[in-house]
């Protein structure tokens, strides 16, 4: 805890709940941005080793510390999905490790576009990407655009619209896509959403609406680095593994107590990767 925060725990619970909303809370906030203690972790990768600064508090930096990796099953599908053509929306970006894994995948800096609305962990996704040309957004996105809000259809009707969209907002994927609708329709991407039903997203409501514009569905229900047995090896073998777990959805049992990764591929996408992949 740095003093900072430290002083602020000598404030009334009721004082700090009324300065919320206000300018004293958007000061303080501008403040405590720039004294937030941060340590270096580096996780690896299928594209190589991912160094990223990050509060020494934060799950990222447990898991890496405690493992090597950070969510395998995503890391090695976004990899995959990424290369030099590819324009990357990493919606709910924290402090920029998807975004990071992105430009290590080959995709150009330019094209990797981050939302964080949150002060501190949109001042440190920032200083991660310091000297490169990644596009980092204050802003929040939602089913609506307005003041700190914007879509995903409003947003790539201003820039080079998205190949690959990952979603972690921490429940808010449902109001997201229904804010997608030109983006799902007219320019495909593939989607990488983290599904959070424990907190009230009906996970049947948002596969209907990606089966409505023809999107075929995986997921992956146990995504947590515990799950991945290299233990910070990064062993080719691992990340295969890593790849194997994505079920259809159909054929699976979806968590509703926790969260899982849901993968949404174009179906004309799916069917060509079916005919490159060799019969058995």
């Amino acid at each position: 805890m740095n003093s900072l925060e430290s002083v602020t725990r000598l404030i009334p619970t009721r004082v700090r709940r009324a300065m919320l909303g206000t300018p004293v809370e958007t000061a303080f906030r501008q403040v405590q941005k720039h004294t937030v203690p941060l340590v270096t972790v580096t996780a690896d990768s299928p594209v190589g080793p991912l160094s990223l600064r990050a509060p020494p508090e934060s799950i990222l930096v447990d898991l890496v510390r405690s493992n090597g990796v950070y969510e395998p099953a995503l890391t090695a599908a976004m990899a995959e999905a990424i290369d030099v053509d590819a324009v990357v929306y990493d919606v709910g970006s924290r402090y920029g490790y998807y975004s990071a894994l992105a430009v290590a995948a080959g995709a150009v800096p330019s094209n990797v576009h981050c939302f964080e609305a949150e002060t501190i962990a949109h001042h440190v996704l920032s200083e991660n990407h310091r000297g490169e040309s990644v596009v980092t957004n204050r802003v929040r996105v939602g089913e609506e655009s307005g003041r700190g809000r914007t879509t995903l259809d409003a947003y790539a009707a201003a820039h080079a619209p998205p190949t690959v969209v990952k979603v972690d907002t921490e429940g808010a994927e449902g109001d997201i896509l229904r804010g997608a609708e030109s983006v799902l329709r007219t320019h495909r991407p593939v989607l990488f959403v983290e599904m959070h039903p424990h907190r009230g997203v009906s996970v049947s409501r948002v596969a209907e609406r990606l089966r409505h514009f023809d999107y075929e569905l995986s997921a992956f229900v146990d995504h947590h680095v515990d799950e991945f047995a290299g233990g910070g090896g990064g062993a080719d073998a691992e990340w295969d593994a890593a790849r194997e777990g994505w079920r259809p959805v159909d054929a699976v049992d979806l968590p509703s107590d926790r969260t899982f990764l849901l993968r949404a591929t174009p179906a004309e996408d799916a069917a060509a990767a079916g005919e490159r992949s060799p019969r058995r």
